[in-house]
Formats: C-alpha cells, sequence, structure tokens
C-alpha cells in the first residue's frame, strides 16, 4: 500500500474512510472476468443503482485473488479502527461505458463498502456528505461506511470506467 489515507469524523453519522493505492492488482483478470460475468444471464445489468453493465452480486465474492489482495487493507483498519466483527457479504464487477453513471445511493445497512477501480478514467465518485470526489485511477481502493451516499456522473467519453464494488456485513454472532 502506498498513498494511504485514513479519516474519521461525524456527519450526524459516524463514519470512515479509507482511500490507498494498492501495487500489483492484476486489473487485466479481473476486467476480463467483469467482461465474461457481464455475458451471465444473472447479470445485473441496468436493474440497479449502476445504470451500466454489472455482473452478478456475489461475482467475485470467493475469488481468491481478489481476497489476498484485499487482506492486507483490513489487516490496517483493523489496527486502526474499533471495529465491530464482519464478514464479506457480496462483491460485483461492472462497466460503465458510454452515457452509463450510478446513481446516488447508500449500502446501509450493511456495515462498510468498498470500491477498487480497475483503469485510469475521466469519470469521478462523488461523496456528497464529505464534500469529496474521488477520481478513477487504477489501482484506487476505498473502504467507506456503508450509510455515505455515493455516485457517479454519466460517462461522457468512449472509454468504459471498470471497478469492483463490494459489502461487509455486520458478522452473525
Amino acid at each position: 500500500m502506498k498513498d494511504t489515507s485514513i479519516e474519521e469524523g461525524e456527519i450526524n453519522i459516524p463514519y470512515f474512510f479509507l482511500e490507498t493505492d494498492l501495487e500489483n492488482v492484476d486489473c487485466n483478470y479481473f476486467i476480463q472476468k467483469i467482461e465474461e460475468g457481464i455475458r451471465y444471464e444473472n447479470n445485473k445489468s441496468f436493474v440497479t443503482n449502476v445504470k451500466g453493465e454489472m455482473t452478478d452480486w456475489k461475482y467475485f465474492k470467493s475469488d481468491k485473488i481478489f481476497l489476498n489482495m484485499l487482506f492486507p487493507v483490513l489487516d490496517y483498519i483493523e489496527h486502526h479502527l474499533d471495529l465491530t466483527r464482519y464478514e464479506l457479504s457480496n462483491c460485483w464487477g461492472l462497466k460503465e461505458g458510454w452515457g452509463h453513471y450510478t446513481s446516488l445511493h447508500h449500502h446501509d445497512p450493511c456495515y462498510f463498502s468498498g470500491a477498487l477501480y480497475l483503469n485510469d478514467h475521466d469519470s469521478e465518485l462523488n461523496f456528497p456528505q464529505l464534500k469529496k470526489t474521488i477520481p478513477t485511477k487504477k489501482n484506487k481502493l476505498l473502504l467507506f461506511s456503508s450509510r455515505l451516499e455515493h455516485g457517479t456522473k454519466r460517462n461522457i467519453i468512449k472509454e468504459p470506467k471498470y471497478a469492483l464494488a463490494f459489502n461487509f456485513d455486520y458478522a452473525a454472532n
């Protein structure tokens, strides 16, 4: 991990927000898997807050390459934050082509959520409650409290944006 920042605060709700750049992410592997997953019959393209192409919700949930990449980040936040027990509930891939976008939404009642960008793109992820916009940069990973609203504007360039998105739920006792 490099260029890592983490913050806590309150905006009528307690929250955390982690932004970091990962190294050695096999972005081509994930993009290829997304291209496969959006062709499956059970895809979620254009039926969720992602107004673009999307795999099934749990498409990457058990992917060992994804999990091995994520574990050091989870170790980092567990060292810096006092978190309740959690478990990965889902992880999907998305492709936003020309005219596609993600509508403003949150992931409540999940515990926390994340996104990993797989290519550089002009799109930005907007967090209006934090007055923060995050550029889409290859290998950029975000983890944030699921109550934080976020979304993107329409993609107005020809190249698609690729990302993984995921949620953690509170662990069952």
